[in-house]
């Protein structure tokens, strides 16, 4: 990645290193964010910080400070924080965060995916294969670092938790590989891993102020497509808490108000 004086000088360079048999392509800061979205991140960070944002780490969050029918802001093991709006963004613990002002019409339910990664086959190359998914088998596959990485497409409701792969879920993953791919069967595991994937009971996202509590603001329910959506639904996010409203969709369908109906 470069900008200004170091971009113009890859633009001068790159014909020469053509010339000599380098295969190089300079993509534009759009095409580089389709293929690898999670470097927009590094940016919303740095900007955040430019305009005043401070980022705290280390402090775990113990309640939240309501007054009124307000949420008035956070209590944490480093003391407390008042501001006008606290942003509920903490994925498969957002429903928890909410418990602590009382009960809520928002419910959300964390599910766990397995994934394994593994070697491709030798001689094979995969580097440029899409996501390959089987949707009736509920399996799919896809390149990894240089080699592959598969996944049962399990969902299994868990609390929130540190998730752990789930060996039966990894064996299926196999079982799987045998019975649709049995080419990419591995001889061995890279590496094992779970994540949670957070959903709301329909499905769609939950982005929107409280029904129930002024100033308490939900972005969660993403479902394991945080950061691929982060850029529109940081701007939805923002124009809600700003103006009360986007031009970007009907948020009727995403706002938390559609659950207390």
């Amino acid at each position: 990645m470069a900008k200004g004086a170091l971009w113009e000088l890859a633009q001068q360079i790159a014909p020469g290193l053509r010339q000599e048999g380098v295969v190089l392509d300079l993509l534009s800061q759009e095409e580089t964010l389709s293929i690898v979205p999670v470097v927009s991140l590094w940016s919303y960070l740095r900007n955040a910080r430019r305009r005043g944002t401070t980022l705290r780490s280390g402090e775990e969050v113990k309640t939240l400070k309501v007054g009124q029918g307000r949420c008035e802001g956070v209590i944490t093991s480093a003391g407390e924080y008042h501001a006008k709006w606290v942003i509920d963004a903490a994925g498969a613990w957002a429903g928890e965060v909410r418990k602590w002002a009382g009960p809520s019409s928002v419910q959300l339910t964390p599910y766990r995916r397995t994934i394994i990664t593994f070697s491709a086959p030798k001689g094979l190359e995969v580097k440029t294969w899409p996501l390959a998914a089987d949707l009736s088998h509920e399996f799919y596959f896809s390149p990894e670092s240089g080699g592959l990485l598969a996944s049962p497409m399990d969902e299994e409701p868990m609390e929130p938790c540190d998730a752990r792969p789930d060996d039966l879920a990894v064996a299926e993953t196999i079982e799987r590989l045998k019975r649709l791919t049995p080419r990419l069967v591995p001889k061995s595991i890279i590496r094992k891993w779970a994540g949670l994937r957070t959903f709301a009971h329909d499905q769609a996202m939950v982005i929107g102020e409280d029904p129930a509590l002024k100033g308490f603001f939900w972005l969660a329910g993403q479902g394991g497509a945080g950061i691929e959506t982060s850029a529109v639904v940081g701007q939805i996010a923002s124009d809600l808490i700003l103006e009360g409203q986007t031009a970007l969709m009907d948020v009727r369908a995403i706002s938390p108000r559609r659950f207390s109906k």
